[in-house]
């Protein structure tokens, strides 16, 4: 099992190392001698995978650099490559490596190693859905400073998602709206902003207009909103009449409370202007944007850990990527 690591890579991996270094506090770190530093390059040479990306964590080098060009990592005094150990939460491996299930595959026998798991780049994914209903309710239960104030005076209009009509949406002004909960969308407006309440269209906002008709920031907004359960949206471009001053200005002093109030608040942040979609946001491509000198041929190992039932998962390092710049660790991940 995990022929193509050398021996001390293949130690470095066993349960038992996993669970001991799994279990340090995260206030304790011990260096964990990975070997001589000609040794760990040598053994790259022959295609250890993770002797490979260690010589990458430690150069920094781009991905298209032959390994035969490597020149001999620095080690300790005796010439000894130290990889630091450095336990944080369930645990972590190699120079602040974090432990995670990747493509949430908890039915992977490794994943009982770790509570950590990917980020998920499908932000309307049925998992990130139901995640953020789970931790909604879980606020709503749990954090009565978050509960809407009593006596707080709601948005004067509000937009109706929730009609027999999927595909038309209205303004309205429900007598309950502070109980019955609502969503704000917090966002960028943009140079131009193609969709607004006005005096001469409120009747046709009130009527029913086609959710097609909007910016895809607000047709988002929407679809969030109805996938989170709810029914009500606020958005100050849809409503509050942008061409009546004395009516925009009251709106404009309750909107403290507008915010703090609503049920859920979302941030369009990865867009400026309502013409972008921030659901159809490319965040997978942002995140390997991010790996420039990572495209290698090794961009992750595979481990197999055999568990003590004599079940075999299998753990992945892949680069840990922070503030779109991939930093200098790795994070293996179960799955």
């Amino acid at each position: 099992m995990n022929e193509e690591f050398c021996q001390q890579c293949r130690h470095l991996f066993e349960l038992d190392n996993i669970r001991k270094i799994s279990g340090r506090s995260y206030r304790h770190s011990s260096s964990y001698r990975h070997g001589n530093a000609e040794a760990v390059v040598e053994n790259a040479r022959k295609g250890c995978p993770f002797c490979y990306l260690i010589i990458q964590l430690q150069t920094k080098w781009s991905g298209d650099v032959p390994i035969e060009h490597f020149v001999p990592i620095k080690g300790t005094e005796d010439n000894r490559v130290s990889v630091r150990v450095l336990s944080q939460g369930v645990g972590s491996l190699i120079g602040d490596i974090e432990i995670e299930v990747e493509d949430d595959n908890t039915e992977d026998p490794a994943s009982a190693l770790t509570s950590f798991r990917p980020v998920e780049t499908e932000v309307a994914s049925q998992t990130v859905v139901a995640a953020a209903r789970e931790l909604i309710s879980q606020c709503n239960d749990s954090h009565p400073a978050c509960r809407a104030e009593a006596g707080a005076r709601p948005p004067a209009r509000v937009v109706d998602v929730a009609g027999p009509d999927t595909s038309v949406i209205r303004l309205c002004s429900p007598p309950n709206l502070i109980e019955e909960g609502y969503v704000v969308l917090s966002y960028c407006w943009g140079k131009h902003q193609p969709v607004q309440l006005r005096k001469d269209n409120l009747a046709i906002f009130m009527d029913g207009f086609s959710l097609a008709s909007l910016p895809p920031t607000f047709q988002d907004a929407v679809t969030c909103t109805r996938a989170l359960g709810y029914r009500y949206l606020w958005v100050d471009a849809l409503c509050i009449l942008q061409d009546d001053d004395e009516g925009k200005m009251h709106e404009i002093k309750n909107m403290g409370s507008i915010y703090r109030n609503a049920t859920v608040s979302i941030s369009a942040a990865v867009t400026s202007s309502v013409l972008q979609s921030y659901l159809d946001y490319d965040r997978r491509g942002s995140i390997r944007s991010a790996f420039k000198y990572s495209e290698s041929k090794t961009k992750s190992c595979h481990i197999k850990i055999k568990l003590e039932d004599g079940r075999i998962g299998t753990l992945t390092i892949v680069p840990r990527v922070h503030s779109l710049q991939v930093t200098g660790h790795w994070r293996p991940a179960s799955g």
